[in-house]
């Protein structure tokens, strides 16, 4: 008998076994009397945000609460705020993927008088036409209640306040 145990990398999550006898925990079983094929499977969801962070977001890694887990999904991230205390989570509602997604302060030159609770985000959405459109949402915790969100254009340098678009989530 010969037990298999996967590994994951950092970024990936181990989702099954294929060509095993039996499975325990995680772990292949296979008697050897020839030569056998076995697979670990694993999925990378491509955000950068590692599986075992998304997975300890809230609802159980279901940050958006889809029924899905975030680290499965490559369109919803669930990852650490800004102050590393708190979980937020940013989706896109047109299946588009979602890479190098990160929490970060605030930079010094944000308008005057505005509180970041949990920082900004920073992301990019892969998978869009040119000239096409996206609608993102980015859930956050409901202490402190959120009055709007700035959005930066990337092109332009241009903060836009979205004050008309927010609603708390976790």
């Amino acid at each position: 008998m010969v037990t298999l145990t996967a590994t994951s990398a950092a970024n990936s999550s181990f989702t099954g076994w294929t060509g095993c006898d039996s499975v325990l925990d995680g772990k292949c079983t296979i008697k050897m009397t020839s030569g056998r094929a076995v697979t670990a499977e694993f999925f990378d969801d491509g955000d950068g945000v590692p599986p075992g962070v998304e997975d300890g977001g809230p609802n159980g890694g279901d940050g958006n609460d889809d029924g899905t887990s975030d680290s499965l999904q490559g369109d919803v991230t669930t990852l650490k705020t800004a102050d590393g205390l708190n979980y937020a989570t940013v989706s896109n509602t047109n299946g588009a993927g979602q890479t190098n997604v990160q929490a970060v302060d605030p930079p010094a030159d944000a308008p005057s008088g505005i509180v970041f609770p949990y920082g900004m985000f920073e992301f990019t959405v892969t998978g869009i036409e040119e000239g096409g459109t996206v609608h993102m949402e980015v859930y956050v915790p409901y202490d402190p209640v959120i009055t709007g969100y700035w959005k930066k254009n990337v092109n332009t340098g241009q903060s836009l306040n979205k004050r008309d678009k927010t609603r708390n989530k976790h």
